[in-house]
């Protein structure tokens, strides 16, 4: 059986630099240019993720760095994130915001309200890769339209939504992942745009420790459906 390389060895692929919240290790495959760029793009991301969403930055402080690993590769753009370290890949001919909001989204929201449930985590990363300007204007009103359109496709055809979800596995089973994206960030949509970004809050804080999403809301299943898709009518308009 081949020997894995020893962490010493993978790290030495890497250049490391740091910035207030990131600890960055950048490939040997990165532009030169990214060593600087990057550590003050994503600080500047930081206070922007928290505008977007209206959180207060002392409740998302970290004492520690969060290691931001970064490579780039000539395929499409993505990413991961855990509660201690993200992954972003990116071609070098990418705006680069794209993977690095919804990674740092996640880290955001994990530091805030810990280990969200699938939907709700993603929503939020998606809602705020669509809503941040990392898009042209023509590119977010499509985005924006195909997020309402599943929405609506999803209350029309399916029965118990909100059991679907709160599955865990509800991004592998009901439907192809991207627009399983969609459909969440459209549910955060209709959250912040209907109710508030508190509001989102409190259900963040709620569901986070595995309260029922209409025990989080303090509305009825019927009452949030009907609720959505109003929000998806008119968002269609």
């Amino acid at each position: 059986m081949e020997k894995k390389p020893e962490l010493e060895h993978i790290l030495h692929e890497y250049v490391t630099t740091c910035s207030d919240h990131y600890r960055f290790f950048m490939h040997r495959t990165v532009p030169a240019a990214w060593h600087s760029k990057l550590p003050l793009q994503a600080e500047e991301r930081w206070l922007r993720l928290h505008a977007l969403l209206s959180l207060d930055p002392r409740q998302t402080e970290w004492q520690e760095h969060i290691c931001y690993f970064v490579k780039c590769e000539h395929i499409a753009c993505y990413g991961h994130a855990s509660t201690q370290s993200l992954v972003c890949v990116a071609p070098v001919d990418s705006q680069l915001e794209r993977p690095f909001l919804h990674e740092e989204t996640h880290v955001l929201t994990y530091k805030r309200w810990g280990m969200l449930p699938a939907f709700f985590m993603e929503g939020i990363a998606h809602y705020v890769e669509r809503s941040a300007i990392t898009y042209g204007h023509e590119m977010q009103q499509h985005q924006g339209k195909s997020a309402g359109f599943w929405a609506s496709a999803f209350l029309e055809q399916r029965d118990h939504v909100l059991d679907i979800l709160q599955r865990s596995d509800c991004f592998r089973r009901e439907m192809p992942a991207y627009p399983m994206y969609l459909l969440a960030s459209n549910f955060i949509d209709f959250i912040m745009t209907t109710y508030g970004p508190q509001f989102l809050h409190r259900c963040c804080a709620l569901v986070g420790s595995s309260t029922d999403i209409t025990d989080a809301m303090q509305l009825s299943e019927p009452e949030i459906i009907a609720a959505w898709r109003q929000f998806v009518q008119e968002q269609g308009r």
